[in-house]
């Protein structure tokens, strides 16, 4: 496994090297092994993240929420890139340690999880896109989890870490009539053109920005008790209700139980993915999506 860290002096390119050098100690002692590859700490994140994985569209900044960390899966094996944002100020090393072990549990799920990918059959697609949330949610809970267990007495900047990434979270689902407004105007276009793949593509960004708030949210909560007080915000969202909640106490569930075994939880993503105007079905010609009304 290769680190490179590409920001600051050569003393302090060593030292987070060094820092580093824990996930590697993690993996030796893993069964089966990880395919992590190489660790990198690039001068530019976001170009960095679009090089290994061949895109240009790759953005960390979403809103209010900047990612700082990200894991690629490619064929060579898994990368996984740290901003160096993270070597500022703003975060500690337990901080940091909670973000290495986030990724680092997303590269263990990968051999956790069954091999799934986009398919002409719904089941599928349902299972991928559940597994995808799962996979965010159980990384926070466990890699809290972890970092709680070996630190108990946690640092105030580590606390106030934490509340400011929920509160950052939770603002544009507050306000979340962007995203619901572009799904409600996408879902209006369809009755004109009827061309189920352009209002899939142009709500994709909404669906994927909207779910992982929300469940990055609630993995928040979920471990912290003292953040409960925050849920009665998140209520005020209308991609909250009744669907999203029987979703998230799925996904507790299985997380409290440490099962990865999502088959049962279809119906439940079926229900979910209908707050965005989705629903797939099987048909002689294919899968098909029907748009349906918010």
């Amino acid at each position: 496994m290769e680190i490179i860290v590409e920001i600051g002096t050569a003393e302090q390119k060593e030292l987070i090297k060094q820092e580093l050098e824990i996930i590697k100690t993690v993996c030796s002692n893993l069964t089966p092994p990880t395919q992590v590859i190489c660790i990198i700490v690039p001068e530019n994140f976001d170009n960095k993240v679009n090089e290994i994985q061949n895109t240009i569209h790759y953005k960390s900044t979403r809103e209010n929420h900047r990612a700082v960390a990200k894991t690629i899966i490619t064929v060579r094996g898994i990368y996984l890139v740290f901003s160096g944002l993270l070597y500022t100020e703003t975060y500690d090393n337990l901080k940091r340690l909670q973000f290495y072990l986030h990724e680092l549990i997303h590269a263990i799920n990968k051999q956790r999880f069954p091999a799934l990918e986009k398919n002409v059959h719904s089941v599928k697609t349902y299972l991928l896109n559940l597994y995808i949330l799962f996979d965010e949610y159980y990384a926070n809970r466990k890699s809290f989890e972890i970092v709680d267990n070996l630190f108990p007495q946690t640092s105030t900047k580590h606390k106030h870490g934490n509340r400011t990434e929920l509160k950052l979270l939770i603002k544009p689902l507050i306000a979340d009539s962007k995203h619901y407004d572009k799904i409600k105007l996408e879902i209006g276009k369809f009755r004109v053109h009827g061309q189920i793949n352009q209002f899939l593509n142009n709500t994709e960004c909404n669906f994927d920005e909207v779910s992982k708030a929300i469940v990055h949210s609630y993995s928040y909560i979920d471990h912290y008790p003292k953040f409960k007080r925050f849920e009665r915000f998140l209520l005020k969202s209308r991609f909250v209700n009744n669907k999203t909640l029987n979703l998230l106490n799925y996904y507790r569930k299985k997380f409290n139980e440490n099962n990865t075994d999502l088959s049962d939880g279809v119906n439940l993503m079926i229900c979910f993915m209908e707050n965005f105007g989705i629903r797939f079905e099987d048909t002689t010609q294919g899968i098909y999506c029907h748009v349906i009304d918010i």
